[in-house]
């Protein structure tokens, strides 16, 4: 059993998200982006919808980290039992200072990016059952001239139905959504890889941002 879930966050409704998934036993999940919200909350743990427009002169944009740790400790009935296989989501982007981003995220999920071939932990792909998945960077560079894309054509040249039938392609927010706040969001992307994703005869995409919880059984 795969379950699929995003926007996860630590609200009432998580409550109620991560008991479903508990209760459903997969053998694994993916999480398609925006797990902690830790840029919501201001360095005192007070809720703020946008820290840098609050505080726009600051030179350390510093979010509250022991979202994340709380996060964990909330959904450890599930992460200690069932793999969890997550991609980033603009929440996790986090601009810190020094120009960082993705650190707490980098550091608190573990990647098969080595195997995957790539020198990033923002995209790699994986073998699970009959499925090869493909978990892809929206928020680094996706130019056809990028890193990503050409990774992502070696990973797909090298893609055998005889061994996974099933391609399964994940990133954060749909190239197609009728949602007004995310409308053509990430266009630039849809222009750059969706013609190589047709080529090789994507199966299903997943995505995130507009909160929806998949359930399959393959």
């Amino acid at each position: 059993m795969l379950d699929i879930v995003g926007d996860t966050g630590l609200t009432y409704n998580t409550t109620a998200t991560i008991s479903h998934l508990v209760q459903n036993s997969p053998d694994l999940v993916l999480l398609v982006g925006d797990v902690s919200y830790a840029n919501l909350y201001l360095t005192n743990g007070t809720g703020s919808d946008c820290y840098s427009c609050n505080f726009s002169n600051t030179p350390i944009h510093e979010t509250y980290q022991p979202r994340w740790d709380y996060w964990g400790r909330f959904t450890e009935n599930l992460t200690s039992t069932v793999p969890l296989m997550v991609v980033e989501g603009n929440h996790e982007l986090e601009l810190q200072a020094g120009n960082k981003t993705f650190e707490a995220y980098s550091s608190r999920f573990a990647f098969p990016y080595v195997e995957s071939g790539t020198t990033w932990k923002f995209y790699y792909s994986f073998n699970a059952g009959g499925i090869h998945f493909v978990m892809l960077g929206a928020y680094i560079d996706f130019d056809r001239s990028g890193e990503q894309y050409e990774w992502l054509k070696m990973d797909l040249a090298k893609f055998n139905r005889s061994v996974t039938p099933w391609l399964v392609v994940t990133w954060y927010p749909p190239w197609y959504s009728t949602y007004t706040a995310h409308y053509k969001e990430a266009e630039y992307m849809k222009v750059a890889m969706e013609e190589l994703l047709y080529s090789y005869g994507t199966d299903i995409v997943f995505n995130g941002h507009d909160q929806l919880v998949y359930y399959l059984a393959f």
